[in-house]
């Protein structure tokens, strides 16, 4: 049974939904009472003009062609927010004063009546998802940043060290060019720690994890805290000299803190033991082999007497490379 006039008009403009009715020549024939509490446009002063003069901005837009496609061919479209560049001059009121671009979902059905095709538009308010989806966006970025940092010194963590090292392997491997690592260890920190308390002990690595990274000033170098009283520092394209230059830059810049400490057998103050390895990347080295090495380094280091450099130099990486 046909419905009266009057109740379809009453449908139209009662629906949570905006609706944009064009005829075949692209004329807007229908602008309901939801878009226009939404616009600057009143259905009496839009109705009869075509899209493309009301809307000139949307003129070629995916919308336009979705128009379009309905008109001469019949075809059903929707229009995504994350395509759509150029929404319909939509506004979400957040308050009296204040008006917002409204996020919009939008599908083009072709309509037949009385043997004229039509299309019909229509408009859904998706910005709440829209934001709701972008702070969760947000959330998920926030706690991947604080997946790799470590939670007490706020410096890198272990994870974010290994991502970093095979990528900078990688890259040092396709450029020919050196890298460094350092392995980093606190001297008798288990003997702070038993002197003046795990409070103490995790200030203390506080203060050593920032001056390393302060010490660090290139943008491409990487400190990280690698376990416990362990760091562990990233050098990429760095040769053997200007590697010992810098871990000797950090180990002065670690006792010139001035930490006191009673209990060390080494200095009255905190201090740290470096091991270093530069190696030019080759298809036959493993990357673990890197890091196996700055620990040899780091252990002849503290057998040395501790507060001080070792560097396992290039010929002796690779003869030993050679040898395994």
């Amino acid at each position: 049974m046909p419905q009266p006039p009057a109740l379809l008009n009453q449908i139209c403009y009662a629906i949570d939904a905006g609706l944009l009715a064009i005829d075949r020549d692209e004329n807007i024939v229908l602008w309901n009472r939801w878009l226009e509490r939404r616009s600057e446009y009143q259905e009496l002063h839009i109705a009869g003009l075509p899209f493309a003069q009301a809307f000139p901005a949307m003129a070629g837009s995916r919308v336009h062609q979705a128009i379009q496609a309905a008109l001469s061919q019949g075809l059903s479209s929707l229009v995504s927010q994350s395509l759509n560049r150029q929404p319909f001059p939509l506004f979400v009121e957040t308050n009296r004063f204040d008006r917002n671009p409204m996020q919009q979902a939008i599908s083009v059905i072709p309509l037949n009546c009385e043997a004229q095709r039509y299309c019909l538009v229509r408009i859904h308010d998706v910005t709440a998802a829209v934001n709701r989806e972008q702070e969760l966006q947000r959330i998920a970025k926030v706690l991947e940043q604080h997946s790799f940092q470590d939670g007490l010194t706020g410096i890198a963590n272990r994870r974010a060290f290994d991502q970093q090292f095979l990528m900078e392997f990688r890259r040092a491997l396709r450029e020919e060019q050196p890298l460094t690592v350092v392995l980093i260890d606190v001297d008798h920190f288990k003997a702070y720690n038993d002197l003046y308390g795990h409070l103490a002990g995790d200030e203390c690595l506080k203060r050593i994890a920032q001056k390393l990274r302060k010490t660090l000033l290139r943008p491409a170098d990487m400190v990280a805290r690698y376990g416990g009283e362990e760091f562990a520092a990233l050098l990429p394209h760095t040769d053997r000299p200007g590697a010992e230059s810098i871990c000797r830059a950090l180990c002065q810049a670690v006792l010139a803190e001035g930490i006191p400490h009673q209990a060390s057998a080494t200095a009255p103050h905190v201090s740290i033991s470096l091991g270093s390895v530069t190696l030019t990347p080759t298809r036959q080295l493993a990357p673990d082999f890197l890091l196996n090495l700055a620990d040899q380094a780091l252990y002849r280091a503290k057998q040395a007497g501790r507060n001080q450099v070792c560097v396992i130099s290039e010929a002796e990486a690779l003869q030993a490379c050679l040898a395994a």
